[in-house]
């Protein structure tokens, strides 16, 4: 492998990084679990109805809506178990046999999980009805008839602003990040099938996180049933006329710290990269396959030097959402499609020293054409350049 100077590679990274909110989505959101169940719990309140009576009765057919409603009352998880096994384990049913609800005596008090309370109710026998009235109780000392009521009388969309921003603020943001973590991959691939070009799974294009990473053998780098010890996955597969891997991409996208994991994956790029160098040079195919990465994040932030900085020199190539466009230029550079021509958005490119350096991609038979504004929306907008294809 060629020595690579870092600084600008970092550099390069750096400037195109996205933003969380830049990140392009797999999908359109959907509600969450959740959200459908409180909203359906909403449309049966009205005014003449007892509350309480009422989540005795959906709590019961549905005991999963205990995690829900206790986020309403601005209970944690922890505090909620916690004070059940407390509670559970100083209410007698029996006071003859000194049977508790949870089957444990004050003097040692043992500690439930919310799994464990819901799984009482969830066994639907004679304990059950008093499991969940006792659950309702203590979620109405908390306040929860009142906020139900309040909650109940706002709009759906009303609805939507307080569960995103106050009460799932964190399961959003988890759905936010894999829906994002999937997004480039999708847009990738909808560029990449612009081109003509052949990839796998074939409908990542639609459904960018419809199945499993599809997995590539160490030995004779041919699409495989993974192995842990003698594969390595991708998430997207460019394929080569007869329908062998010539591009396994990478998709490593982190708009929050990816922490030990992203030190993990540097190592296995590493590793990747060794296997393919390998490869290269001793198949008797003649048959050559890169290694790429969809890389982007400020997440990377936290800690360059043992993720991001780690990885770069080992891609053939690195992608990001604003230079989707080098997706487009390598694969010409492969010989397996044709770009005429390329133009760069002025008005992202202001740092002449990026944008000089950006076109030592471009090989010569590629134009690279002056910014014109009618003319670049003409072209196929592929990150911050227009495709000429």
């Amino acid at each position: 492998m060629k020595t690579i100077d870092i600084t600008l590679l970092e550099k390069e990274f750096w400037y195109h990084v996205s933003a969380q909110e830049e990140l392009p989505l797999a999908e359109k959101k959907k509600n969450l679990p959740l959200q459908d169940n409180l909203n359906q719990l909403c449309e049966k309140i009205s005014e003449n109805i007892d509350i309480k009576k009422l989540l005795e009765i959906e709590i019961y057919k549905n005991p999963e809506l205990i995690k829900q409603l206790r986020t309403l009352v601005s209970i944690s998880d922890k505090r909620f178990y916690l004070d059940l096994s407390y509670k559970f384990s100083r209410k007698y049913i029996d006071k003859g046999n000194q049977e508790t609800l949870c089957g444990c005596v004050p003097e040692s008090l043992t500690k439930h999980s919310t799994s464990f309370f819901i799984s009482l109710i969830k066994k639907k026998n004679e304990k059950s009805e008093i499991v969940t009235s006792y659950i309702v109780e203590y979620l109405c000392q908390k306040g929860l008839e009142k906020i139900l009521d309040f909650y109940a009388k706002l709009s759906l969309s009303d609805r939507e602003i307080i569960m995103e921003s106050l009460i799932l603020p964190k399961e959003i943001q988890q759905q936010d990040a894999k829906l994002r973590g999937h997004g480039p991959e999708k847009r990738l691939a909808e560029l990449v099938k612009k081109l003509n070009c052949s990839f796998y799974p074939p409908d990542k294009d639609i459904n960018p996180m419809g199945k499993h990473d599809p997995n590539i053998a160490y030995d004779n780098m041919k699409i495989c049933s993974r192995d842990s010890a003698t594969t390595f996955s991708t998430d997207l597969i460019i394929l080569d006329k007869n329908n062998s891997p010539m591009v396994g991409v990478v998709g490593l996208v982190h708009s929050s710290d990816p922490g030990q994991f992203g030190v993990d994956k540097a190592n296995t790029v590493k590793l990747i990269r060794g296997n393919m160098d390998y490869f290269n040079e001793n198949n008797k195919e003649n048959r050559n396959i890169e290694l790429w990465g969809l890389v982007d994040g400020v997440g990377y932030s936290e800690n360059k030097k043992g993720t991001i900085n780690a990885m770069l020199p080992y891609f053939h190539n690195f992608i990001q959402i604003k230079s989707l466009w080098k997706a487009a230029i390598g694969l010409h550079s492969l010989g397996y499609c044709s770009v005429k021509g390329i133009m760069f958005n002025k008005y992202f490119y202001t740092n002449n020293k990026i944008l000089e350096y950006m076109k030592n991609y471009i090989p010569a038979d590629i134009k690279i054409y002056d910014f014109d504004h009618e003319k670049y929306q003409q072209g196929y907008r592929a990150g911050e350049a227009s495709l000429f294809i």
